[in-house]
């Protein structure tokens, strides 16, 4: 697992900088990636959990952005990159769908 892990692609012609919070990979024997699972924690002040569906298609496109970051940066395939965001501040965990 990596926190905090900067990176620096490009996607095509599209130069993508960002920062995972937290990434999960799963390696076979010999060290090779095979799957990873991204967590982005968010810290936005929820007074209930009604906003969480805007929020998460909200943030989802961010997260599909970095999966192909991950994707390229761990010679996997997008689909074997699971997407998770964690809303803290009610302590919820969110799938984001491809």
């Amino acid at each position: 697992a990596r926190n905090e892990w900067r990176f620096d692609v490009v996607l095509g012609e599209r130069w993508l900088t960002g920062s995972f919070d937290r990434v999960v990979i799963e390696r076979d024997g010999t060290g090779r990636a095979l799957s990873a699972r991204i967590y982005d924690y968010k810290t936005d002040v929820l007074e209930s959990e009604e906003p969480i569906v805007s929020l998460t298609s909200h943030y989802g496109r961010q997260l599909r952005l970095y999966r192909d970051a991950l994707s390229d940066i761990l010679s996997i395939p997008p689909t074997k990159v699971g997407l998770f965001l964690i809303f803290t501040n009610r302590g919820i965990v969110r799938n984001v769908k491809p």
